[in-house]
């Protein structure tokens, strides 16, 4: 850049010179007023130099805007914020998704833990009963079976009392003597004892 671009002018330093300057290198500057100062510029080519430097530097400035984004920063800051707001909640989302998932499978596996104790517990006591249950049965028998023995024995030790202590002896060999079956009618005895003792009154009496 030239190094007329600063310039010496501290006679024309003045405050509304620089905002002419301003207007004039913004293309802000009312028409009549810009041909005004250009004829000024004219007059002071130290002026007129710093003038056009000025032209240039804003030229080559707004060449380069394309560099710069278009939104602000606001707008940026706010897009930045929203999209972290966004993030935090998917993860979080995702976290819940993940604690509910967890806490139905754990619930899951307290019932099936829970239902298969019940039903081992079920089948433990089942089987106590029916371990119980067998030996009262096998003791009824053995009960039973011992009665029975004992009955048997006992009536056969009243048939062989009954039997005569003899036997005779038949052609054929020894043959026990079976026992003698009373024939007379019942109540026989005390008939005949009654009528003996009311004849023996009668022989006794005078």
């Amino acid at each position: 850049m030239a190094d007329s671009y600063y310039p010496d002018y501290s006679e024309h330093s003045d405050q509304q010179l620089d905002e002419l300057l301003c207007e004039y290198v913004d293309g802000t500057m009312d028409p009549a007023v810009r041909a005004a100062f250009e004829e000024y510029l004219e007059v002071n080519p130290q002026l007129a130099s710093h003038a056009r430097c000025l032209c240039q530097t804003r030229t080559m400035l707004c060449s380069y805007g394309w560099r710069h984004p278009e939104e602000s920063l606001q707008e940026q800051i706010r897009k930045k914020v929203v999209g972290e707001l966004k993030r935090q909640d998917r993860v979080e989302s995702m976290l819940v998704h993940r604690l509910d998932n967890a806490a139905m499978l754990t619930s899951s596996i307290s019932l099936i833990l829970i239902v298969g104790m019940m039903i081992g517990f079920s089948a433990v006591n089942e089987s106590r009963t029916d371990n119980g249950s067998e030996p009262a049965a096998y003791l009824l028998e053995d009960t039973m079976s011992l009665r029975t023995d004992a009955y048997s024995q006992q009536s056969r030790a009243r048939s062989l009392e009954q039997l005569p202590s003899s036997a005779q002896l038949s052609p054929l060999g020894l043959s026990p003597v079976l026992p003698v079956i009373d024939m007379q009618p019942i109540g026989w005895h005390a008939v005949g004892s009654q009528h003996i003792e009311s004849s023996f009154d009668m022989v006794v009496a005078p």
